[in-house]
Order: structure tokens, then C-alpha cells, then sequence
């Protein structure tokens, strides 16, 4: 019985581990300069970088990690405009 738990634990730890998701390479330069713009509270640099984000985003397998930049940046997105009264 502890051959199997043990089998079936390492299968489960490599199971999670082969399987992560991974942004693509352009991913990272895009979201520095979204940090850049939201740390400075630039609104318009917030809007166009959040942008490409999403566009880059949208194109890429629906999961955890897409979902939670997604909607994060959408909606730091709809605060700029807000901020810059463009409804």
C-alpha cells in the first residue's frame, strides 16, 4: 500500500508541475512598463500597456493565471479612463 501512495504522490507532484502555464516571452517587457505606468499613476501609460497586455492575453489558453492578469488589467484599465473622465 505505500509503494502506491508513493507512486500516486509522485505522479500527482510531477502531474502539477509539467503542466504550469507559461506567459509568453513578450508578456514581460509589456507588463514592466504597465508596473511603470501604474506605480507612477500615469493613466494614459496604464491604458496602453494594459491594452497589449489583454490583446496578448486574450490570444492564450483560458486558465488561472490568464484570467487573474486579464481581469486585473481591465479593470485598472476602466479606473484610467475614469481618471481621465473618458466614460
Amino acid at each position: 500500500m505505500k509503494k502506491v501512495l508513493s507512486a500516486f504522490l509522485a505522479l500527482m507532484c510531477f502531474t502539477s508541475t509539467a503542466f504550469a502555464y507559461e506567459f509568453p516571452h513578450t508578456f514581460w517587457a509589456m507588463n514592466e512598463r504597465y508596473a511603470k505606468a501604474l506605480n507612477s499613476n500615469d493613466a494614459y501609460g496604464i491604458i496602453e500597456n494594459g491594452k497589449q497586455i489583454v490583446d496578448l492575453i486574450s490570444k492564450e489558453p483560458e486558465n488561472e493565471d490568464t484570467l487573474s492578469v486579464m481581469g486585473s488589467r481591465l479593470e485598472q484599465i476602466g479606473l484610467a479612463y475614469e481618471r481621465i473622465g473618458d466614460y
